[in-house]
């Protein structure tokens, strides 16, 4: 017997990439940064985390890929709060580049074909690219140049530079390309 409801799975808690602190630090030698800002020096690891206990606060590991590993002193649950306040600042800013369509035929008059060119141009200043389907159908197949004199105005009535990403490709029911903002 089916079930009418599918289970969900619960949320799953992004797992945190594990970073070094104090003891955990497996580095000989690390190049210490103070609480301040300023660069204290290169040392033994065991030196980085008595100056760190010294003052109160963590050595953590900031950049692990350098030679020596870049550590700084500081207090960790701060460092966690800076750097989540960081991705979160990242993610709202980024704006992702969707594919946008308009849909033409060979029969569009010139008033829809400049609705759609000013829906185009929206979409390009939205920072999108905008894919251009030109339709055929039946005996319109036929006259595959007649199709591309269209496309050709459509392009002219853009009212913005643009730059074409993929050039006109015949597809099995016509043409399509794909525009961008130049």
């Amino acid at each position: 017997m089916r079930h009418r409801f599918h289970r969900r799975r619960p949320n799953e808690v992004p797992r945190r990439k594990f970073i070094p602190i104090n003891e955990h630090i497996r580095a000989p030698q690390v190049r210490v940064i103070g609480a301040d800002g300023k660069q204290v020096g290169i040392m033994v690891t065991a030196d980085g985390v008595a100056l760190a206990r010294q003052q109160g606060l963590d050595l953590i590991e900031i950049v692990p890929n350098a030679t020596p590993p870049v550590c700084r002193i500081q207090n960790f649950g701060k460092y966690l709060y800076q750097s989540a306040k960081e991705e979160h600042k990242k993610k709202a800013h980024a704006h992702e580049v969707q594919v946008r369509g308009v849909r033409l035929g060979v029969r569009i008059s010139k008033h829809d074909m400049e609705v759609k060119a000013n829906k185009a141009v929206q979409f390009l200043q939205e920072g999108d690219k905008v894919k251009v389907d030109f339709v055929l159908r039946g005996r319109e197949k036929a006259h595959p140049e007649f199709a591309k004199t269209r496309l050709k105005e459509f392009l002219d009535m853009l009212s913005i530079p643009i730059k074409i990403e993929q050039e006109p490709k015949r597809q099995p029911s016509g043409f399509s390309m794909v525009i961008g903002k130049a």
